[in-house]
């Protein structure tokens, strides 16, 4: 068992670090391709205005900054749960997404919110 989870840690800290670098030569990956910006454009400067403490600052940057990893997190990790809560994670998700989606479409296109459209 803790051979797995060693295992487990080595691949999350591949996965981050290959985000890492890629944040640092090319920015948004999604802005890079489609030259639009993502749904999930401001997270991390919500993130790091919350890490210095100004959660007001942070909100206003990415309102679902801290659900966002959260559904990262538990669609990565179902299988530590049991089964009987599959349906309600996957439900769980499914809501954060489409929260994030709606969020992303009110930005972008009603308010024309300027952070989406800030060059990396």
């Amino acid at each position: 068992m803790y051979r797995n989870h060693l295992k487990l840690l080595f691949l999350h800290l591949i996965i981050l670090g290959l985000l890492l670098l890629a944040g640092f030569y090319v920015g948004c990956l999604f802005l890079y391709l489609f030259e639009i910006p993502c749904p999930c454009c401001g997270i991390t400067r919500a993130w790091l205005f919350a890490f210095c403490g100004e959660l007001k600052t942070a909100v206003r940057y990415h309102p679902l900054f801290f659900l966002i990893p959260v559904a990262v997190w538990l669609g990565l990790h179902q299988k530590l749960f049991p089964v009987k809560y599959a349906k309600g994670i996957q439900g769980l998700i499914l809501i954060i997404a489409t929260m994030t989606f709606f969020l992303y479409l009110y930005r972008a296109f009603y308010i024309r919110d300027s952070i989406l459209w800030i060059s990396p």
